[in-house]
C-alpha cells in the first residue's frame, strides 16, 4: 500500500490580504499528479480543509474538483478539523462513491475506512478522528463509550485529553473486537489534535480549553496482548511538519501545510508524507514488518517564497534584495526617520509586500512611552499621531484633536 498523508489545506484563506487561490490550485495540481504518476493507493486529509466554517465558493469548487480527480485513481479518507464546518465538509458522504471517506462524526472514530489494494484485497484500516471540541463532543463520545462498553462509563471531563482518550478506547475496542479484529492489515489512526511537544507556528487558531490545548501521545499505545495495535498516527492541526512522540508511542507526524501561511512559517520545507507499506503480506516472525511503514517527506513547490528583509531604505532598494521581488516579504525599515511614502516607495521594489515595521533609532523608546499606563487618553492619542507621523502635531493639530476626544468623551456619557 501507498498512502499518503496531508492536512491543513486552509482552502480559502489569504495571506496578509493577498489572494492565495493560485498557490492552492498549484498544490492541488500537484497532489493529483503526484498521486497519478506514482500511483498512490490513498490520501490522508487530516482535518482544516477549508480556512473557516462557511468557505469561499471558489474554494469549494476547488475542494470538488481536486476530490473527482483524486478519485479517478484512488482512495481518500477525510476528517474534519477545528477550522471546518463538520456537517459542511460532509455533506454528501451518505450517497458519495465507496472510495470517499469522509469521518466528521465523534460517534463514528471506531467505524475504521477500508482501504482496498489495486486487486480488491483489503490493504489497510484508517480510523479517523476528527477535531474534538470537549463542549461540544463530551456526549457523543460517551454514547459510543457505553454502547461498546457493558458498564456505563462516566462522562469525559471537560479537556482535550479527557475526549480523546474516550474516542481513542472506542478505537480500541474496535481494533481488538470487532469486525477485522483478526485481520492482519497496517492499522492507522488519524487524529486533528496538538499533542504535546509539537512545535507550533502563528497561523494555527489557538485551541485552549481549560487551559491546556495539547494531549499527551501516550493516548496512543494502543495495545493488544502486549503489542501496539496502531502503525502509523496521521496528524493534523500544526502547520509546521513534524514527528512528535516518545519512546513506546507508535510512528506519529505532522505532515504541516502545503503551503506556508504566516512569516512564522518562513523557514519551514513544506512537505506531505508519503507511507510505503509492503505490497506482499506475510506470515510468522515478519508479520511485524509487514506492518511497518516506510517513511519519506515528499517536497511541495511553493508558488512564491517568504522573506524577510531588515536595513535602511537605501540599503533595501540598491539591488541586493533583487531575487525577493516576487517574494511575500516583511520589511524593518531601521531609518533614523521614517522616510515619506514608505510603503509607497516599497511596493515599486516589493509588489508583495506583506509586512511593515518602522524601527528607527528611538522608536521603541517612544512605542514605550504611548503604552504608559499614566498618561491620559488624549496624552495617548497625541503620542500615537507622534510617532505615525514621525512628528510633533502642530497646535492647531493638537487643538482638533483635542476637540475631537472632547466631542467623543461626551458623547459617550449621554
Amino acid at each position: 500500500m501507498k498512502i499518503i498523508h496531508t492536512s491543513d489545506w486552509h482552502l480559502g484563506r489569504t495571506f496578509h490580504g493577498t489572494d492565495l487561490s493560485a498557490a492552492y490550485a498549484a498544490w492541488c495540481d500537484f497532489l493529483v499528479g503526484y498521486v497519478r504518476r506514482e500511483e498512490i493507493d490513498a490520501v490522508l486529509i487530516c482535518g482544516d480543509v477549508f480556512d473557516r466554517g462557511i468557505p469561499p465558493l471558489p474554494a469549494v469548487r476547488l475542494l470538488s474538483d481536486t476530490l473527482s480527480k483524486l478519485l479517478e485513481t484512488t482512495q481518500v479518507v477525510c476528517i474534519s478539523g477545528n477550522h471546518d464546518a463538520p456537517g459542511r465538509l460532509s455533506f454528501g458522504s451518505s450517497f458519495m462513491i465507496p472510495q470517499m471517506h469522509f469521518r466528521t462524526d465523534p460517534a463514528q472514530c471506531a467505524d475504521p475506512c477500508v482501504l482496498r489494494r489495486k486487486n480488491g484485497d483489503i490493504g489497510a484500516l484508517v480510523y479517523g478522528i476528527p477535531y474534538l471540541d470537549p463542549d461540544l463532543v463530551r456526549q457523543n463520545i460517551q454514547h459510543e463509550a457505553q454502547a461498546n462498553a457493558p458498564q456505563s462509563r462516566p462522562l469525559p471531563a471537560r479537556s482535550h485529553e479527557a475526549v480523546m482518550k474516550a474516542a481513542l478506547q472506542n478505537i480500541r475496542s474496535d481494533m481488538t473486537a470487532g469486525k477485522y479484529a483478526d485481520l492482519d492489515v497496517p492499522r492507522i489512526v488519524m487524529a486533528h489534535t496538538f499533542v504535546t511537544g509539537g512545535v507550533g507556528s502563528d497561523s494555527e487558531a489557538d485551541i485552549t480549553v481549560g487551559g491546556v490545548n495539547c494531549v499527551p501521545s501516550s493516548l496512543f499505545r494502543l495495545k493488544r496482548g502486549g503489542r501496539l495495535i496502531p502503525d502509523y498516527i496521521a496528524l493534523g492541526h500544526l502547520h509546521g511538519p513534524q514527528s512528535v512522540g516518545m519512546a513506546g508511542d507508535p510512528p506519529m507526524r505532522y505532515s504541516g501545510s502545503p503551503i506556508a501561511l504566516s512569516f512564522s512559517e518562513e523557514n519551514q520545507k513544506k512537505s506531505f508524507v508519503r507511507l510505503d507499506f509492503p505490497h506482499s503480506s506475510p506470515t510468522g516472525a515478519n508479520a511485524e514488518e509487514f506492518r511497518t511503514p516506510k517513511i519519506s517527506l515528499v517536497p511541495v513547490p511553493q508558488l512564491r517564497r517568504l522573506t524577510s528583509i531588515h536595513g535602511t531604505l537605501a540599503e533595501i532598494t540598491d539591488g541586493r534584495y533583487s531575487s525577493a521581488s516576487d517574494d511575500f516579504v516583511r520589511i524593518t525599515v531601521t531609518d533614523p526617520v521614517r522616510p515619506e511614502n514608505l510603503r509607497l516607495q516599497l511596493k515599486k521594489y516589493f509588489p508583495y509586500l506583506s509586512e511593515l515595521k518602522f524601527a528607527g533609532a528611538g522608536a521603541g523608546e517612544k512605542m514605550n512611552r504611548a503604552r504608559s499606563i499614566k498618561q491620559t487618553p488624549l496624552e495617548t492619542l497625541t503620542d500615537f499621531f507622534t510617532i505615525a507621523r514621525d512628528r510633533p502635531l502642530t497646535g492647531e493639530e493638537t487643538d482638533l484633536l483635542r476637540e475631537t476626544w472632547e466631542e467623543l468623551r461626551k458623547g459617550g456619557t449621554q
